[in-house]
Order: C-alpha cells, then structure tokens, then sequence
C-alpha cells in the first residue's frame, strides 16, 4: 500500500510524509518538506513536547491549537486536524485520526 500524507497550513503545501511503515498507532515516515518547513518544525516540536509533558487537561483544548494556527493533515480524501508530528534522530512518525 502506498500511503502518505500532506502537511498544509491555510490551505498551502508545507511538507509530504511518506508511510515507509506502521508500529500502531504510529506511522514512520520519511519526511519531504516543501515549503519553509523549518519554520513550522518549531511549533511541531512544541507541540509534542505538551502532548509528552502529561499535563495536558482538555484535549480538545489542546489539540484545537492545529486549526487555529491553520494546520491539517491530509490523506487521500480524509483530513486531520487531531495529529502528532514527533521528530526522531533517524525517523519522523506520525499519529492522527483522519475523518
């Protein structure tokens, strides 16, 4: 099966994830960045670092930060805007729930 995914923010192409393998609920990557995608790597990384800190309350709270900043995450005809980016030495998975 040949999956991927597209990051974009306001509708505009920042980087392709293609599924190389799955370790449920994961999805290990190889990341194809296109548009100034450092910049939003910051954020990413904030992000899971949140999500990992185990004191998130409300994840609806928090997981609404992604469309409020413009971040959704495609695949095929289904899109995310409840995912994780997490940034491995060697690898970048991803967590999502695509509806």
């Amino acid at each position: 099966m040949d999956r991927s995914f597209q990051l974009k923010q306001y509708g505009n192409l920042i980087a392709n994830f293609k599924v190389l393998e799955t370790d449920q609920p994961w999805y290990i990557c190889q990341l194809d960045p296109v548009r100034e995608f450092s910049k939003h790597q910051e954020f990413f990384n904030d992000f899971e670092s949140q999500y990992k800190s185990g004191q998130v309350g409300d994840f609806d709270t928090f997981f609404r930060k992604l469309p409020d900043n413009g971040y959704e995450m495609i695949s095929g005809l289904k899109k995310s805007t409840r995912f994780i980016i997490s940034f491995r030495e060697q690898q970048v998975l991803v967590r999502g729930s695509f509806e």
